[in-house]
């Protein structure tokens, strides 16, 4: 979810007006600002999950539409469901599956993780159609999660992560990892802008009640990225509230230390990639936008790292790239929409690799790019362009990486033309320095209202999301829509060696 800066300015003081700090979900516990709690003892979570509505990998049923509600005074109201035109009619790119459409609703904003030594993988997305998550649930959207025991060949049926009875305001941006033991970590925007991050330990099954962020620090916070150790006892949250601020828990999230901001110029930062290093140092990838110009140029794409277990941070500017151009023939899209987005992944080896997207010049075409780093974000190489060139505009580019040098990237283009989006792939084996011939992995020529032979009709949602599975295959997840508006969904597709 991506916020205008005006309003962010008027919301700060809304906020601070308010004398009541609303507790999290459904819970009556106030979340802990110190960590105290032992990093042994990891104990099973309590269960908040909701009955399920959406089937597996059948065809989903028909879900019954109803109009979104959001407690977002900026954004536009998301409703309806797009109707089924027929079979998919996929054609796939050799080595993939073929895509797959999350389920029958009205969904933006996904994200996936998988276990990185079981067949588990995570699929969550914002949900802004369909039943209620529970009786007394009032506001559209909600988190709806998928889980798959055989890397992603089939989902269980939907839940939702945290219905939450009782609560105000919609449901935003999920974010979705695992440790090395396969536990799963999930974070997300709670009702006023409350961040708040929850546990499983029974690879979904049941999770923790979920506990405020931000607690102790800026009150509000918006587009949060989470991050967890191979450990996960420690455990990083990015998030803006206009400024670059990261929490951190290192108690497996039972307690979460006040919020420290990270930028010395007061810029508007978005958060988009984190990792944890096995030996506990972290990086983030970020761009951020002059606040006295508004989402005027020129935009940067900095590295937020720290070296001392998150109690001081740094930031290296990769690199600086015009302002996006604007959205075109894209009803409801706001002025930032299409650039500004960062993301990183690291190899087996430690070696690091971000894309982000950057105009060539102020509202100009826009391409995708990567950069390499060697020292965990402290310096960065050149840029290497991976979109094509004389194209108006890529977007939203996501990495990932496993091996010595393997990484892939996935992104949108409008190449083919107007309403006729795509998402395409690329992959190295050599640490980013030579790149495959893209792919096209949106491959469904029809099936939806807003798909057609040649694409779709716009990219739905501020990210996706990208991930390896534990048989070493690529999993890819992204939104697709009428138009920023919507109605829209999410698809994944899968590598098969």
């Amino acid at each position: 979810m991506r916020r205008s800066a005006p309003f962010a300015r008027l919301l700060m003081l809304v906020i601070a007006c308010l004398t009541l700090v609303l507790a999290a979900c459904s819970s009556p516990e106030q979340p802990k600002t110190s960590v105290a709690a032992s990093a042994s003892g990891r104990k099973a979570g309590t269960e908040t999950g909701s009955a399920e509505a959406d089937g597996g990998d059948s065809q989903p049923g028909e879900e019954q539409s109803r109009e979104g509600e959001t407690d977002d005074a900026d954004r536009i109201q998301r409703t309806g469901i797009a109707p089924r035109t027929g079979p998919l009619d996929r054609a796939p790119a050799q080595g993939w599956a073929g895509e797959t459409l999350f389920g029958h609703g009205n969904d933006w904003e996904p994200n996936v993780a998988a276990d990185p030594s079981a067949p588990y993988v995570y699929m969550v997305t914002t949900r802004y159609s369909g039943h209620p998550a529970c009786p007394t649930c009032t506001k559209y959207p909600y988190i709806a999660l998928k889980i798959s025991n055989d890397d992603g060949q089939t989902f269980g049926r939907r839940k939702y992560l945290c219905p939450c009875p009782g609560r105000t305001g919609g449901q935003y941006d999920p974010q979705i990892e695992t440790d090395a033991q396969g536990d799963v970590y999930a974070a997300w925007i709670n009702g006023g802008f409350r961040i708040v991050e929850s546990r499983s330990t029974d690879h979904g099954k049941t999770w923790s009640t979920p506990r405020v962020v931000t607690h102790g620090g800026p009150g509000w916070g918006d587009h949060p990225w989470l991050a967890v150790s191979p450990r996960g006892n420690d455990v990083y949250i990015a998030f803006n509230h206009q400024d670059s601020y990261i929490a951190q828990s290192h108690d497996f999230g039972r307690t979460w230390e006040k919020p420290i901001r990270t930028n010395a110029v007061h810029r508007y930062h978005y958060a988009g990639g984190g990792y944890v290093f096995p030996n506990g140092d972290v990086v983030f990838s970020q761009a951020n936008y002059p606040l006295d110009k508004g989402y005027a140029g020129p935009v940067n794409i900095v590295s937020s790292w720290s070296h001392d277990d998150g109690k001081t941070w740094h930031t290296t500017q990769v690199d600086s790239v015009g302002v996006q151009p604007p959205c075109v023939d894209n009803r409801g899209c706001p002025n930032n929409h299409l650039g500004g987005h960062a993301n990183l992944a690291a190899d087996a080896e430690g070696d690091l690799l971000i894309t982000y997207d950057g105009a060539i010049y102020d509202k100009g075409p826009q391409y995708v790019y990567v950069g390499r780093s060697t020292d965990e974000g402290k310096t960065w190489g050149p840029r290497t362009r991976l979109s094509p060139a004389g194209k108006e505009v890529a977007t939203t580019p996501t990495v990932s990486g496993s091996g010595e040098g393997d990484f892939g990237v996935w992104y949108y283009d409008e190449r083919n033309g107007p309403h006729e989006w795509n998402v395409w792939y690329r992959s190295s084996s050599d640490g980013g320095r030579t790149w495959s011939p893209d792919v096209r992995i949106s491959d469904a020529r029809g099936g939806v209202g807003y798909k057609n032979a040649r694409g779709f009709g716009a990219d739905y949602g501020d990210y996706g999301d990208m991930t390896v599975m534990s048989n070493g295959e690529t999993f890819a997840i992204w939104g697709e829509g009428y138009s920023y508006f919507g109605p829209g969904g999410t698809w994944y597709n899968r590598t098969t060696g």
